[in-house]
């Protein structure tokens, strides 16, 4: 008689360790907190080396660019910080 049993080491979706698994959310989160880092840094980058932005007829000045860095920095930290609780936690 066979046994279908799944091996704990192993996910449905791929058959192989579930670390390397798309349905990982922790993969998620890091991918999410990277993307998060390069939109921070990017702001960061305007606001240091001043670069005008101009959306239609309307000059964004660059305290909006120090705002968006600060958020998207906190959600970066935020979203990789889960990703390490949750590789701590398998």
């Amino acid at each position: 008689m066979e046994n279908n049993s799944l091996n704990k080491d192993q996910n449905k979706c791929c058959g192989v360790a579930s670390k390397c698994c798309f349905s990982n959310p922790a993969n998620a989160l890091y991918v999410s907190g990277i993307i998060f880092a390069v939109v921070a840094l990017i702001h960061l980058y305007r606001a240091v080396f001043y670069f005008p932005v101009t959306i239609g007829t309307t000059v964004i000045p660059d305290y909006v660019s120090v705002i968006v860095f600060l958020v998207f920095g906190w959600l970066s930290f935020w979203t990789l910080a889960s990703a390490c609780k949750l590789c701590k936690k398998d």
